[in-house]
């Protein structure tokens, strides 16, 4: 410990017109982060998440790919009951592109 999971939850896609194969997707992930500690749990989770929502704005990240529209979807709690219970923050973030 402490690590890191990355689920994809699910992906929809809504057409962008009648004269068109074009679509907007968003992609709905879960990232889980996991440690011993509470306090080592929430600074890894707050990193994580400041990482994300700045990649949508570095040259190399979101909109150099066509990544855009990053958002928090929900934030919780899911930890183990007792002294030896393993502490976790589940995230879920949605990201949104143009499938072209």
């Amino acid at each position: 410990y402490p690590y890191i999971t990355v689920l994809h939850v699910t992906t929809n896609d809504l057409n962008l017109g009648m004269g068109t194969e074009d679509s907007l997707s968003k992609s709905i992930f879960q990232v889980d982060v996991w440690s011993k500690q509470v306090g080592v749990t929430e600074g890894i989770a707050g990193s994580v998440a400041y990482a994300i929502r700045n990649t949508q704005t570095g040259t190399t990240g979101g909109i150099a790919s066509g990544l855009f529209d990053i958002r928090l979807i929900s934030s919780r709690n899911l930890d183990e009951p007792g002294k030896t219970g393993i502490h976790r923050k589940s995230m879920d973030f949605s990201i949104s592109f143009i499938n072209t």
